[in-house]
């Protein structure tokens, strides 16, 4: 019976063969098709690469499988193919430069993105996607959206945020009476741009990723992401309500240009709450707040607080906050949601 590290042998020279054959076909394949025109069915757009992405597929299923019998995270299948793509756009990215060739590598930026994103580098792997999405967008006429989103990798990755999503939006779907369910949140990410929804899905990853890791280890560190990415979600909210309105200014003249007749922006308008100096004014305006009854009115006066402390304050100090992050989530969640339902994002 072969041992760990002769196991181990075997799957790299397997990786290693599937590898050079991918390389070994690409090289043949540009070869033998044409340079990228746009004016040809978007079918053709891939014939070049097709060959070597069928064995990026052969490696992500047989690294995958390698994961599960040695008991590895699958985050290690996803570094093997993006290692893969890494090598294969390299080789393209010389082979344009040294013929004087124009290749569309639309779906190479993808697999390579996807990839990226599956092992957590969303960093690096978010702008991959982006740039897949430029190098097809003249085709996008034909879609109904990017096409690596159609793509079942895509929707593993993006399962989690969802889930997050239905979860955190519990309280708003109790208190307004609406079905906060995976649909609604695939309905609502879907009217998202692009670069937002990818956007997105870095910051609510950020948020639960590092939750899990301040639970079992509290830190100031994990702390200071969590607080960034909150402000992040506090900065998406904003800016993509911004966009879909068309409106300008503060987010606190935002508010009011968006819902001038409704009877509770009084009790946000004149608030006290809405602005500390300090992390112990900030504690205190919380506790204020979360006794509002109105609910919609709490809603922003969270956002507002959370919003206008965390543009000039940097503090992780704050144990009240961490104790009580998941409310002040439900309640920022609880605005997009409330905004998507009035069409404002």
């Amino acid at each position: 019976m072969l041992n760990v590290e002769e196991n181990l042998t075997n799957i790299s020279l397997l990786l290693r063969n599937l590898v050079d054959s991918g390389i070994s076909l690409l090289n043949e394949d540009m070869e033998r098709y044409p340079d990228f025109d746009s004016l040809q069915p978007r079918e053709e757009k891939d014939k070049y690469i097709a060959h070597a992405n069928e064995i990026g597929t052969t490696i992500f299923m047989a690294s995958r499988g390698f994961s599960r019998f040695l008991g590895f995270p699958e985050e290690v299948c996803f570094e093997i193919v993006e290692l893969y793509y890494k090598v294969l756009l390299d080789q393209i990215l010389s082979y344009e430069k040294t013929h004087a060739r124009r290749f569309n590598k639309g779906i190479v930026y993808a697999r390579l993105g996807l990839a990226q994103v599956g092992s957590g580098k969303f960093n690096q792997g978010i702008p991959h996607l982006l740039r897949a999405y430029e190098e097809d967008r003249v085709f996008y006429k034909d879609y109904d959206t990017a096409p690596f989103m159609n793509e079942a990798i895509f929707k593993q990755i993006e399962k989690p945020m969802i889930e997050y999503l239905v979860n955190i939006g519990n309280r708003y779907s109790s208190e307004e009476n609406v079905t906060v369910d995976e649909s609604y949140v695939e309905g609502f990410l879907n009217r998202l741009d692009i670069d937002d929804r990818l956007f997105l899905l870095a910051i609510i990853n950020g948020i639960y990723g590092n939750i899990q890791i301040l639970n079992g280890n509290d830190n100031a560190f994990t702390r200071g992401r969590i607080f960034a990415n909150v402000q992040d979600l506090c900065l998406f909210l904003e800016s993509v309500w911004k966009k879909k309105t068309g409106y300008t200014g503060t987010l606190g003249t935002l508010i009011n240009q968006s819902f001038s007749s409704e009877s509770w922006l009084t009790l946000v308008r004149n608030s006290t709450y809405i602005s500390s100096n300090n992390i112990t004014e900030l504690e205190s305006n919380l506790q204020g707040i979360f006794t509002q009854s109105n609910s919609v009115a709490r809603r922003f006066l969270i956002l507002r607080a959370i919003r206008n402390f965390s543009a000039h304050n940097f503090d992780t100090r704050s144990n009240y906050f961490f104790n009580n992050l998941e409310r002040i989530l439900e309640e920022i969640v609880g605005v997009i949601f409330f905004l998507n339902n009035r069409g404002m994002l």
